[in-house]
């Protein structure tokens, strides 16, 4: 899932830097295995984005989902 976000984000141009929210929805609240990848992805705690962790009902295969949002400067923009 981090990975997908990845490649989206530069797909679109930008960069992991450029993640200002995420949001994470669980079938079963996990912080641990989020909070592990969470790190990698944004190693800096003072720049991190905003997260939201939310345990909902889900379909009987999905475990997670998330969205995020991103602001890419227009100018470094390939």
């Amino acid at each position: 899932m981090f990975e997908h976000m990845r490649r989206t984000i530069e797909a679109g141009g930008g960069r992991v830097e450029d993640v200002i929210k995420v949001t994470f929805w669980m079938k079963e609240l996990q912080r641990k295995p989020i909070n592990a990848e969470w790190v990698k992805m944004f190693p800096e705690p003072a720049s991190r984005p905003a997260r939201q962790i939310m345990e909902v009902p889900m379909e009987p295969d999905v475990l997670v989902e998330c969205d995020f949002m991103a602001v890419i400067d227009e100018g470094r923009r390939r």
